[in-house]
């Protein structure tokens, strides 16, 4: 199965009304989860954007810019059924994730919808209040290469161990680094060294400035300029 096809199989196999759209945050979350609920929903304003952007078909993109996810405004899975009025939809969301996985290996076995199904319900039982939606691009993005833990070529249980005993320590790793670094060098921290990697990683500025941080204003275009000066101190004399 393509992978650019499975955003669409999840929209068609999704229960709940896609076409509801809400203008109220829950009352039920804290200050700081109601302010990035309102940013999310400002960035994806329909469930159908959500359902376009957090899919297979972005996993690469997502990689090439791990801190943007780490650090952008965003809701956990739990949140996404009741925010977005559609029942379901985040389970909709993992199971796209597993059908791109399973599309990636070469596995003899015939795709079994049923576990899926139960796996995706069983993921978001348990890690819904932990894993935000970026998180679920950064880990079923990066399992096959980085957190596979199995010698099957298809195996949903290690799918869904890996993610608390793997993913979640590298992420809590990773933000330490980038807090550090921020600290220790002010004005040239770790989003601006992200802007830095992006560039040597061959990402031009129209690529960074299309970026949910760009389009927030937490990166600036001053930020890129500078960030431009530095990369090409780094690649010595390399036009960028």
């Amino acid at each position: 199965m393509a992978i650019q096809k499975i955003s669409d199989l999840v929209q068609r196999t999704t229960s709940g009304t896609h076409n509801k759209r809400t203008t109220a945050v829950s009352r039920n979350l804290s200050a700081r989860q109601k302010t990035e609920a309102e940013k999310f929903l400002a960035t994806f304003p329909s469930i159908e954007k959500v359902y376009n952007y957090f899919c297979p078909a972005r996993w690469e993109h997502a990689l090439k810019h791990e801190y943007e996810c780490l650090t952008a405004p965003c809701i956990s899975l739990a949140q996404l059924d009741e925010l977005y009025h559609t029942p379901g939809a985040a389970q909709s969301i993992i199971r796209g994730m597993l059908i791109g996985l399973y599309s990636l290996t070469t596995a003899r076995e015939e795709y079994n919808a049923q576990a899926a199904n139960l796996a995706s319900g069983m993921f978001v039982s348990k890690f819904g209040n932990y894993c935000s939606m970026y998180d679920a691009m950064l880990y079923f993005g990066g399992y096959i290469l980085t957190y596979k833990n199995s010698y099957g070529q298809f195996d949903i249980v290690d799918v869904l161990q890996q993610f608390s005993r793997k993913y979640l320590p590298w992420k809590q790793s990773k933000l330490q680094i980038n807090s550090e670094d921020t600290q220790e060098t002010p004005g040239c921290g770790g989003l601006f060294n992200a802007v830095v990697l992006w560039m040597m990683k061959g990402d031009s500025i129209e690529d960074i400035k299309k970026s949910t941080l760009y389009q927030m204003g937490r990166i600036t275009d001053r930020m890129i300029e500078d960030a431009r000066a530095e990369y090409r101190k780094r690649i010595d004399g390399e036009v960028f």
